[in-house]
C-alpha cells in the first residue's frame, strides 16, 4: 500500500479550458462552472460511453446533472451554491437543498 496515510485515490489530470496568459476576475465573478464525471476501473473507450447531461434547475445558484451509472440507473446530482435553502424540482417532485449542499437522487 503506497499511501497508507492518504488512501488509494490516484487520478489523471482533469483539464478544462486552456489559458496561457493571466486573467483578472472581478469580485463575485464566476471563475469555473463545470462538472466532471469520474469513472473508475475502465479505459478510454468505456469512459466515452458515459451518459451525462446538464438539467435546468430553475434557480441560477443551483446546478443539476443527470448521469447514468454503470448499473444502468439514472442518478441526478443537484447542488445549491447559494447562501439560502432552495426549492427545486427533481423528477416532478419539489425538494429543498440546503445552502452550500449537494444531494443525489435516483429512481426507487
Amino acid at each position: 500500500m503506497p499511501y497508507k496515510d492518504r488512501g488509494m485515490l490516484h487520478c489523471d489530470e482533469i483539464c478544462t479550458t486552456l489559458r496561457l496568459t493571466p486573467r483578472r476576475y472581478q469580485k463575485n465573478e464566476c471563475v469555473f462552472d463545470f462538472g466532471v464525471v469520474v469513472v473508475a476501473g475502465v479505459g478510454a473507450k468505456e469512459s466515452t460511453l458515459v451518459k451525462a447531461k446538464r438539467l435546468e434547475s430553475g434557480n441560477p445558484l443551483c446546478r443539476m446533472v443527470s448521469v447514468v451509472g454503470q448499473n444502468g440507473i439514472e442518478y441526478i446530482i443537484a447542488a445549491n451554491f447559494g447562501y439560502e435553502p432552495a426549492a427545486i424540482d427533481v423528477r416532478s417532485k419539489t425538494v429543498t437543498l440546503e445552502a452550500g449542499r449537494a444531494d443525489i437522487f435516483w429512481a426507487d
